[in-house]
């Protein structure tokens, strides 16, 4: 915990100015998995294995895509060859869609052609819009290239808790020339690179050799060390052994979502102050419990759900601190609108914490299923507080105490929390 925060809860006094809430405003965020794409040496006149861009909107409002355009020296090379990110459909909040792209090189002269490149531009309503992808790969008229065929062409890994590891995936290669092809490298590498671990097998491991249209395995696992979209490469370096000069680099994508466990929001009381306070974070439990550096708050009972990190779907809450001079208290702000009209109608109030937690928020008051609504009851006295709740009843008991309920729809929901919530003994 740190010591301003220690120090803003210890005295809280009052608001010279009521606080008025914002309303929730979703935005969208795109995600891309991979910022190049690598996809080696390809005949001239073939068109390469499918090298997919995979896009996740980890925002909370639809995603628009508005354009996809190839620039650059070899821009006819390159094509975007299919997907499911298509321009004017929406893609809503927490999913994920693919751009699909090959390279059919044309040849140009004679002998190999290495380096061609290109930019894919991604345009999107997000911000930032525009989002630049770099391709590249090598092309020959010779019988060496095009040396690679993967099985599948990417990895696609099912939504996976963090730190646990998902069943393996089996990937193989093949040496689709008549010559013999030596295994330089085969690993894993770039972005996430530590939550997708490879073991291969013997005719994989570098060093060994493929004989023509010979297969070998590899397996693949993915364990997410954070919530939200990973992805890494799995680079394939070969070389012929005609006259061992033709190298091939390929880069294979491997993408998965990692999902967070919620952890319990604890509420606290300080009857002096008649106000409520909410936290996640082991050290201010801790400091708020024992009640020595900080003295007057006991634990209500009532706690809810919350992520801690990005979950599909979510939406970040800021913490805002009000100083003394205004009330020093707390403000959680649901939504990155409301976070920015608070900060920008309150220049005096900190914002500790722009993504103190996640949760969903409602649509037209109501939350997605399998979740629980959240109710927010504004003190409507200078020393401005606010309770955060999950009970109706709750609601009832402070709108005789003559606390302001806030919110959307019929029911007043301001946010939805993870799962059904139960209260602390």
């Amino acid at each position: 915990m740190h010591a301003r925060v220690v120090d803003r809860i210890a005295a809280i006094t009052g608001l010279s100015a009521l606080l008025v809430c914002a309303a929730a405003y979703a935005e969208p965020a795109a995600h891309f998995s991979r910022a190049s794409i690598l996809f080696g040496g390809t005949v001239a006149g073939n068109t390469s294995f499918t090298q997919p861009l995979f896009v996740t909107n980890t925002g909370d409002a639809d995603l628009t895509f508005i354009s996809l355009t190839i620039t650059g020296p070899q821009a006819s090379f390159f094509q975007v060859s299919g997907g499911t990110c298509v321009v004017g459909v929406p893609l809503p909040a927490g999913q994920r869609c693919r751009i699909d792209l090959v390279i059919k090189p044309t040849l140009q002269g004679s002998g190999p052609q290495l380096g061609n490149a290109a930019t894919l531009t991604v345009q999107t309503n997000a911000i930032p819009a525009s989002t630049d992808v770099a391709l590249s790969g090598d092309t020959d008229d010779g019988p060496y290239v095009g040396t690679l065929m993967p099985v599948p062409q990417w990895l696609d890994f099912d939504p996976q808790a963090v730190q646990t590891v998902s069943t393996p995936r089996t990937l193989v290669i093949t040496n689709t020339t008549r010559f013999l092809m030596h295994i330089e490298r085969f690993f894993v590498s770039g972005n996430d690179d530590g939550d997708f671990e490879l073991a291969l097998n013997p005719e994989c491991v570098p060093g060994s050799a493929l004989a023509s249209h010979q297969s070998c395995t590899a397996t693949v696992t993915f364990s997410p060390s954070a919530a939200g979209p990973r992805s890494s490469e799995i680079i394939v370096r070969i070389t012929n052994s005609n006259d061992g000069l033709w190298i091939n680099s390929y880069s294979l994508t491997g993408v998965g979502i990692g999902t967070s466990a919620p952890v319990a929001v604890i509420e606290y009381y300080n009857a002096a102050l008649d106000h409520y306070f909410i936290t996640w974070l082991p050290a201010e439990i801790a400091i708020l419990d024992a009640g020595v550096q900080i003295r007057g708050w006991v634990r209500t009972g009532e706690t809810f759900d919350a992520y801690v990190a990005p979950v599909t779907g979510t939406s970040a809450v800021c913490r805002f601190y009000i100083p003394p001079p205004f009330g020093n208290s707390h403000f959680f702000g649901r939504g990155q609108q409301e976070c920015d009209e608070t900060a920008a109608k309150f220049p005096q109030f900190v914002n500790e914490d722009p993504r103190f937690m996640y949760v969903y928020l409602p649509v037209g008051g109501v939350c997605p299923v399998g979740t629980t609504e959240m109710h927010r009851a504004f003190s409507n006295r200078p020393d401005a507080n606010h309770r955060y709740f999950t009970d109706p009843n709750i609601g009832t008991q402070m709108v005789a105490q003559h606390w302001l309920l806030e919110g959307d729809g019929p029911d007043l929901v301001v946010m939805c929390v993870p799962g059904p919530t139960a209260a602390l003994d």
